[in-house]
């Protein structure tokens, strides 16, 4: 099973290897594995929140997509 996991992630990797975005439109999180996931999610979603008032419209869809 371990195989089959460590497969599947490096195909996510290489998915995520051909995006690009133009300075923060694009945005990596790195969860280490001892640290709340919720936590996470919720500054995460605070950054969304922010995000909403960018006022180009282009930038602003580019960062909430």
């Amino acid at each position: 099973m371990a195989e089959e996991s460590l497969y599947l992630l490096k195909k996510k990797i290489e998915l995520l290897e051909d995006k690009r975005g133009k300075h923060t439109e694009l945005i990596s999180v790195y969860v280490p594995g001892d640290y709340d996931l919720n936590k996470t999610i919720s500054r995460l979603g605070l950054e969304q929140g922010t995000a909403d008032n960018i006022k180009s419209k282009g930038s602003r869809k580019n960062v909430t997509s």
